[in-house]
């Protein structure tokens, strides 16, 4: 029909139209990429190098990456803080410690800073010079080990990290809603207007003929 009135389909028509013939017409084609996409993936996530930029992605992407390193700091934080509140000696607990941390990035922190500690220096100046862990936590650390309560600052530590997670979460979930009712908003609006203005188009282009 819109042929016969020598009227050509709008943009978002045409696009809507093409998405629908490549799910229609080459729909193996998707699932095998789907398929080859998700192998290389695993694949890439199973090898060292793989897991280490993940972890490197994780603590950088933009909302999600800052809840990330906090509840990272937090969990080395509270390790530490109990394993050394029960008497366990600083090299073997930063040795536990990194042991039990699911990220590669802290793991290697945790171990630069067990050498350093190992050379005779201070906890907290191997955490510092890492460059992964906050200044908060190592100026408390530095505090602790001048008062000599290194065990409470990271318990301190802790509890902070773990109530700014708790509320950090609660703004990420309240995000989410808003978040896909816009994305719910935009698909509809694409697909009213591809399906009206065609319409809307065909009767201008006839009105204009009379």
């Amino acid at each position: 029909m819109f042929s016969g009135f020598g009227v050509e389909l709008p943009l978002p028509t045409r696009i809507l139209m093409g998405v629908s013939n490549v799910f229609q017409n080459y729909w193996w084609l998707l699932i095998l990429i789907a398929v080859a996409l998700t192998i290389l993936f695993k694949r890439f996530q199973a090898s060292e190098h793989g897991r280490r930029k993940l972890d490197e992605w994780k603590m950088k992407a933009p909302v999600v990456g800052k809840v990330v390193k906090i509840n990272l700091f937090g969990q080395f934080a509270r390790v530490l803080s109990t394993l050394l509140e029960n008497g366990v000696p600083v090299l073997t607990a930063l040795k536990i410690t990194e042991q039990v941390m699911p990220n590669h990035i802290i793991k290697e922190a945790v171990a630069k800073a067990r050498a350093d500690v190992t050379d005779g220096k201070t906890l907290a100046q191997p955490l510092g010079r890492s460059k992964v862990f906050p200044q908060l936590m190592v100026d408390l650390v530095k505090i602790g080990e001048d008062t000599g309560d290194v065990p409470g600052a990271l318990a301190n530590l802790a509890d902070t990290y773990e109530n700014e997670l708790q509320i950090s979460l609660r703004v990420m979930t309240s995000l989410i809603e808003p978040a896909l009712i816009i994305v719910m908003a935009l698909m509809v609006g694409f697909l009213l207007v591809s399906v009206l203005m065609p319409m809307f188009k065909l009767i201008s282009s006839i009105s204009a003929t009379r």
